[in-house]
């Protein structure tokens, strides 16, 4: 990669790895829906490390922050696989810190905190699992009342959802569907 005028220049063939790991995100989600949580867990742990790292931090401007968002939501897709086949392997506190690293990639997202709760509960630790609400977060009444917004505008679900039955939402905890 190369430098002049402002602009980076990429060589032909060049291979960056953000878009590699952006790839494997839709892979690790496939390996996971067909039940193969060893595969699933190797290919979302490989997209999470790469992109869980900064952007071109020192950059500033429309495109690069278009670009990290887009990294984001792939970092959060990732993390919620790893958590997923963490969880269906056995690995615990694999499952709980995946889990948490997604919500640092976006702490309003309800995915985030359904898969926490999953993970908690599976550990065997309800009490864990009862507290992770979006009122239990730093910035907590800020948290709760736009993760409440965006959740009553949340028209279709995400491709990494892991529940299996409805889950109802109300402003400080969950209710799953009887």
């Amino acid at each position: 990669m190369s430098t002049a005028f402002g602009c980076y220049q990429l060589s032909v063939g060049t291979t960056v790895d953000a878009l590699v790991a952006i790839d494997l995100v839709p892979a690790a989600e496939a390996a996971l829906h067909a039940r193969n949580p060893g595969e699933a867990s190797r290919l979302a742990a490989a997209a999470a490390r790469v992109l869980d790292q900064p952007f071109l931090p020192a950059e500033d401007g429309v495109w690069f922050e278009d670009r990290r968002r887009e990294l984001a939501v792939a970092a959060v897709r990732a993390r919620l696989v790893e958590s997923a086949a963490a969880t269906a392997t056995g690995e615990h506190q694999r499952a709980i810190e995946a889990a948490e690293a997604a919500l640092r990639h976006d702490r309003y997202q309800e995915d985030t905190y359904r898969r926490l709760m999953a993970a908690h509960a599976a550990a065997g630790n309800r009490a864990e699992a009862d507290r992770c609400t979006p009122s239990s977060t730093p910035n907590a009444a800020d948290t709760a009342a736009s993760w409440a917004l965006r959740t009553s505008l949340e028209v279709s679900g995400s491709p990494a959802r892991t529940a299996a039955t409805p889950i109802y939402v109300s402003w400080a905890r969950f209710e799953r569907a009887s």
